[in-house]
């Protein structure tokens, strides 16, 4: 009979104990929003950070770009020095031929000599607009990069001063939290620690009105809401789960 007392005394709140449970999770929300803008801070950092590192990524492939062209404009104009060199012998030998069919032969030689020279020298403008305009675009993402590497220190540095301010409001209402909650029966703490873990939406509260739960619109019997409304227990909707707060601690 004493364990029944007890037990029966155990399920009993009193409207300062709700209330007790209403702040508590009102402050829960409150970190959750300081949390929230913590994270969103980073957030911001962290986009900072990735488009520096596509930059990163993108001098890198210019500059891989820029080498790849360099090495062919080096190959062509290697190649425009060898053809070179072969033209400077053929007209030497033309110059020593007296042979009407070898001059002929020397003489076609040395034009499609001079029509590779042509080919080589246009891909060799080419090339070198190539290298200039990746050049500059190399130029311009490290004047990019310079920018934002000032800019992700500097907010970086607020981010970090006002993270700091919130995580120390945190910590506060935590201790409140936790001082508020010591002034309840650990079987209602355990009730409120279950509900508060499914992370419902809107509230984890609600209230009987018409007989009926007013957040998801069950049904509430007599019975419930007698022990409820008028004996002050502890009781959670049956069907979403959120804890009853009589009509009489909701002011």
């Amino acid at each position: 009979m004493l364990n029944l007392l007890k037990s029966v005394k155990r399920s009993h709140m009193s409207k300062e104990h709700f209330k007790i449970l209403k702040e508590a999770s009102s402050l829960e929300q409150t970190i959750k929003e300081l949390e929230s803008k913590n994270k969103l801070g980073q957030e911001r950092v962290n986009k900072l950070l990735e488009q520096q590192n596509e930059a990163l990524s993108t001098v890198k492939e210019l500059t891989a770009k820029f080498q790849e062209k360099r090495l062919e404009s080096q190959k062509n104009e290697n190649e425009l020095t060898s053809i070179d060199s072969k033209l400077t012998k053929i007209k030497s030998d033309i110059g020593a031929s007296f042979d009407a069919k070898e001059m002929e032969m020397l003489d076609k030689e040395k034009q499609k000599l001079l029509e590779k020279v042509d080919q080589l020298e246009m891909a060799g403008l080419e090339l070198l607009e190539n290298l200039e305009a990746i050049e500059g675009d190399i130029q311009d993402k490290n004047t990019f990069l310079e920018g934002i590497k000032e800019t992700i220190s500097e907010i970086q540095s607020e981010v970090d001063i006002e993270t700091g301010e919130r995580s120390r409001q945190i910590d506060s209402l935590q201790t409140r939290i936790t001082a508020s909650l010591e002034e309840l029966p650990e079987s209602f703490v355990l009730t409120y620690n279950k509900v508060k873990a499914k992370n419902l939406s809107v509230s984890m509260f609600t209230k009987i009105q018409a007989k009926s739960c007013s957040v998801c619109k069950a049904g509430v019997d007599r019975s419930k809401e007698v022990q409820v409304e008028e004996q002050l227990l502890l009781k959670l909707c049956s069907s979403c789960g959120r804890i009853f707060i009589p009509n009489q601690a909701l002011y």
